[in-house]
């Protein structure tokens, strides 16, 4: 499979080496590298490729797939939604770092686009394809059977340099989706930190729950006697501890006394970074991602929830809502109707003030002018509510966006 790559950060490039290590893979094409991204390419074998501007991308039959790098910066998220944009548009099949974006509302836009071009956009998700660590979850869900016994804590404990608040949300958006797949879908987050913008992000901590019973807590803090990510699990029974898999700063991932068959070292045979490269062919061979970009924008969606605790100091409730074209446009209606209801009471003030003035003046012209207001509402209204019947007469059945 021949790859581009579109920017370069720790992920995309572990899947880059993967690629010079595998066989049948090889990287074509790069765009947009930060100005160390060929050395550190030449430092993991991987070199002899072209390098092009970014719309070079939609030109196809040079390559298979992209290969696309988390935006570094509010100036380079701008950018990357564009790429993107334009890039699901065409339907280029792509795997993107996660979290891609730290935009919700970005996110929720591509993923739009995405299910209108049937673009295959697989998220970089380790430890959904790790079959060690299905196995141990498959396990976990039945409390009856679970050697643990049913989930009452899960603590993921993340250690990082950067701590700066882009670098805390990206860790956040790939840890809690590991923490989703123990304890079920998470529904309300609080978040609890230092004052100040960056303090409150270098020590923070997030206390989540969801449609189960579990409680749920993450933090990060310093680099301390271990680097990486930590999960504890709770059970009313015993406990274990792992690493996540695929999270390259982290200790080898290991479990420690759950059963006899399942206290034994993740296999080493096992790589997150060609997994995820041969996840990548089968979902170009079936034309399906799985998971697809929406689960990562989930992930996204309760990263976005934390600013807002922090502000509000609250807890806040998070929806799970898949975005759509229909919702989008009740959404825009909502407000529009809103928006013309008050300003039609505007109006009505405003032409009766002027009605008053007009006729204590005897400007005749003037109010024969303004006895014509209720038409001129009536029929902005009648305007408004046609738009309604588009709803209808664009709507499409589920079969018809394949």
């Amino acid at each position: 499979m021949l790859l581009a790559l579109l920017g370069l950060d720790d992920q995309t490039l572990a899947i880059a080496a993967a690629a010079g290590r595998g066989a049948g893979h090889r990287v074509a094409l790069a765009c947009d590298l930060p100005p160390d991204g060929i050395a550190r390419l030449a430092a993991v074998g991987i070199s002899g490729f072209e390098t092009a501007p970014w719309e070079s991308l939609m030109i196809g039959g040079r390559f298979d797939a992209v290969v696309i790098a988390s935006a570094i910066d509010d100036a380079e998220e701008e950018l990357r939604t564009e790429q993107l944009r334009k890039l699901v548009q065409e339907g280029v099949p792509m795997l993107v770092a996660h979290p891609v974006l730290n935009s919700m509302l970005g996110c929720y836009e591509i993923d739009m686009i995405r299910r209108e071009s049937q673009c295959i956009m697989l998220p970089y998700l380790p430890a959904r394809w790790d079959p060690e660590v299905r196995r141990l979850f498959q396990a976990l869900r039945d409390p009856a059977q679970s050697p643990i016994g049913a989930i009452e804590q899960v603590v993921f404990e993340r250690s990082a340099k950067d701590r700066s608040r882009r670098a805390v949300l990206s860790h956040f958006a790939r840890d809690v989706d590991l923490i989703r797949s123990i304890a079920g879908e998470v529904m309300r987050v609080g978040a609890l930190g230092g004052s100040g913008s960056q303090a409150g992000y270098a020590n923070l901590t997030v206390q989540m729950s969801g449609e189960g019973p579990a409680v749920i807590r993450w933090s990060i803090g310093p680099v301390g006697d271990f680097a990486g990510g930590r999960l504890k699990v709770i059970g009313t029974k015993d406990r274990f501890e792992l690493s996540p898999p695929g999270d390259e700063i982290a200790n080898p991932p290991a479990i420690a006394e759950l059963t006899d068959e399942a206290a034994e070292d993740f296999e080493d045979a096992w790589d997150a970074p060609t997994a995820a490269l041969e996840q990548l062919s089968l979902a170009i061979e079936h034309r399906t991602a799985i998971p697809d970009f929406s689960v990562a924008i989930r992930d996204i969606e309760l990263a976005e929830a934390i600013p807002r605790s922090l502000v509000r100091g609250r807890t806040i409730e998070v929806q799970h809502e898949q975005p759509t074209e229909e919702g989008t446009f009740k959404g825009l209606m909502t407000s529009l109707g809103c928006g013309l209801l008050l300003m039609g009471l505007l109006l009505v003030v405003a032409m009766a003030v002027l009605d008053f003035v007009a006729r204590a003046n005897n400007w005749r012209t003037l109010s024969a002018i303004l006895r014509s207001w209720p038409w001129v509402l009536c029929a902005v209204f009648g305007v408004f509510l046609a738009f309604q019947v588009l709803l209808r007469l664009t709507r499409r059945r589920d079969g018809d966006s394949g």
